[in-house]
């Protein structure tokens, strides 16, 4: 579970509101929305999380939790909360059109569908539970048919959602001791405007929403003239990548990234900040390899790491 003063406000209102409530085993039915917050990766999907059967099965209304929560929650929980006039599965088809509610709607699936929760064999009929399995299984078709992340460049009306993710990149470094790499704004909006304006920059999306945005620069990159505690692997064109940063809600962002990156071209360099220990991680991972130190035109220093496709004869 992820503890912070919006968090905690939410888990109370949704155990005050779900006071007295039991499941189909007589379990108090606030260990349901509990066990799918535990699964979030951030503060505004656990939030939604632990409300997201408040408005359904309760008299606690949208309009009692706007005051109360970000729009960003609020709109995630319109849409998680299915009025009975409208067709199950076309309240599904909603759900995929924002990222915050499909990754609660999954999680929530998943416990639904967890039926050794079942344990006493009368409490639900067979008939019952055939149907149950049928709807989630085809609520999980819906919200998983488009789930394969897209990568175009990106266009001036993307700049609110970029920005947007730099900010979560910005306060996630912070909290995992990497406050420095890019401080308080950096990549500030000019630079990200001209990373846009000159094709530079590239988003990734799935569902119609942004979850990951990356630089991606043809030409020698003059950070890269002085490598000091090593080398580059080879001294043939390569491509840099810069500013790589995600939502934390889709998975994988730097590999999505990298796995297009290799795509366009067989050798690749990036640098990264010595405490982003995640980052460093992410690039082994991906088959770079740690070349030495460079030196920002500021003279930051940063650890350098270089790729070279197997097929490249400068691999050899």
């Amino acid at each position: 579970m992820i503890y912070t003063e919006l968090t905690n406000k939410a888990m109370k209102l949704a155990y005050d509101a779900h006071h007295g409530q039991l499941d189909v085993n007589g379990v108090p039915y606030i260990f349901h929305p509990f066990h799918v917050a535990e699964q979030m990766p951030d503060e505004i999907t656990t939030c939604t999380a632990l409300l997201h059967d408040v408005v359904e099965d309760t008299d606690v209304t949208l309009e009692d939790l706007e005051g109360e929560f970000p729009p960003e929650v609020i709109d995630a929980l319109r849409l998680l909360t299915h009025d009975d006039a409208t067709d199950y599965f076309d309240y599904v088809r909603a759900i995929c059109t924002n990222p915050v509610a499909r990754t609660v709607k999954l999680a929530d699936l998943d416990h639904n569908q967890d039926e050794s929760r079942i344990t006493d064999p009368d409490a639900v009929p067979p008939a019952r539970l055939e149907r149950w399995r049928k709807k989630y299984k085809k609520a999980r078709e819906i919200l998983e048919a488009d789930d394969t992340p897209s990568i175009r460049k990106a266009s001036p009306d993307d700049l609110p959602a970029i920005l947007s993710i730099y900010q979560t990149a910005r306060e996630f470094m912070a909290a995992h001791g990497n406050a420095t790499q890019w401080g308080t704004n950096r990549p500030s909006p000019e630079v990200v405007k001209s990373d846009i304006e000159n094709g530079r920059l590239h988003v990734i999306s799935s569902n119609g929403a942004i979850h990951g945005v990356f630089a991606f620069l043809e030409g020698a990159e003059p950070d890269y003239a002085v490598i000091e505690n090593g080398s580059w692997i080879a001294d043939t064109p390569y491509r840099a990548v810069h500013r790589v940063a995600g939502d934390g809600v889709l998975k994988g962002v730097v590999t999505h990234c990298m796995d297009f990156c290799k795509k366009q071209c067989g050798h690749l360099r990036i640098d990264t900040h010595e405490n982003n220990h995640v980052m460093q991680h992410v690039l082994e991972k991906n088959g770079f390899r740690k070349c030495g130190i460079i030196h920002l035109s500021d003279g930051s220093p940063r650890i350098a790491y270089e790729y070279i496709a197997p097929d490249n004869p400068a691999s050899l």
